[in-house]
């Protein structure tokens, strides 16, 4: 009768399920220290202890990994500090994208200039693209450069003079999301095992940092 057998490492890792009879499992290539039992078990989810195939218990946090030697969930600086930077980039690719990571709402910047008050989209490419539309319109001898707000749906033409600072501030309120990147990162890095007593304890300090940025969004 054919049936499911599950093959392991020898460190108790199964990495290959078979469908077939006693038999030709008899006959199976093993390397040293490897072996099989019945049952269909996937190697995401089960590990052999030496007599059964047991369930990995629940992953206590995104950072920990599975020692199979002692067969439970581990932590290691480097790995919570991988973690950590992973997190810190993804956050801020979305701020590039304009959207707050906590909440998904768009990030933006109230500019201020003369009699005008315009609140303006804080992204990567806003104040790049700010920039070329005022460089366009001085090339071309205008005095003023249409601007689309927030909300998209208020074109207002904007001298140039007042056009420029406004520029200036959206150019400030990015630049503070990336200082704010960079402290984050350093914060980080600066975590390192010889400055405290056990690995523990510098892992600790490491999930203390709260990787969150400071924005104005809706």
């Amino acid at each position: 009768m054919r049936q499911a057998y599950s093959v392991y490492f020898a460190n108790g890792q199964f990495f290959q399920t078979c469908i077939t009879t006693a038999d030709e499992m008899a006959s199976f290539p093993l390397d040293e220290g490897q072996g099989f039992i019945e049952g269909g078990y996937p190697g995401d989810k089960y590990y052999f202890d030496g007599e059964a195939a047991v369930k990995f218990p629940e992953k206590p946090d995104a950072s920990s990994v599975w020692d199979w030697d002692a067969k439970v969930w581990t932590l290691s600086l480097s790995d919570v500090k991988a973690t950590a930077l992973v997190t810190l980039t993804n956050k801020y690719t979305s701020l590039e994208a304009g959207k707050d990571p906590e909440t998904g709402d768009s990030v933006y910047v109230d500019c201020t200039s003369g009699d005008y008050s315009i609140r303006l989209d804080c992204k990567k490419d806003a104040a790049e693209t700010f920039e070329s539309g005022i460089s366009l319109a001085t090339n071309q001898g205008e005095e003023t450069t249409p601007i689309v707000d927030f909300y998209d749906n208020v074109h207002t033409d904007v001298p140039l003079a007042d056009a420029e600072v406004m520029n200036g501030q959206q150019g400030v309120a990015w630049r503070n999301i990336y200082l704010q990147k960079q402290a984050l990162r350093t914060a980080i890095n600066a975590i390192n095992v010889d400055d405290y007593d056990t690995e523990d304890e510098a892992i600790a300090a490491l999930q203390a940092i709260d990787i969150t940025f400071t924005v104005n969004a809706e």
